[in-house]
């Protein structure tokens, strides 16, 4: 029984995980209404932004060590 409950946790993981893939992006490199393509510095923005509010990376918190008295 234990196992059957491993493998439906399993499956219903995989379902969940399978519906957050990506898709093909059709509109890559697709000048806006002023011709503009988005580049370096959008793609920079975005990983910058994403790692600020994960608190991740170079600018993420650091733990602090717990001093002994």
């Amino acid at each position: 029984m234990k196992r059957v409950g491993i493998l439906v946790l399993l499956i219903v993981l995989m379902f969940v995980f399978s519906t957050c893939v990506a898709g093909p992006n059709t509109l890559e490199k697709t000048p806006n209404k002023d011709g503009k393509v988005a580049g370096f510095w959008y793609n920079f923005g975005f990983v910058l932004g994403a790692g600020l509010f994960l608190s991740g990376g170079i600018l993420g918190k650091r733990k602090r060590k717990k001093r002994k008295y």
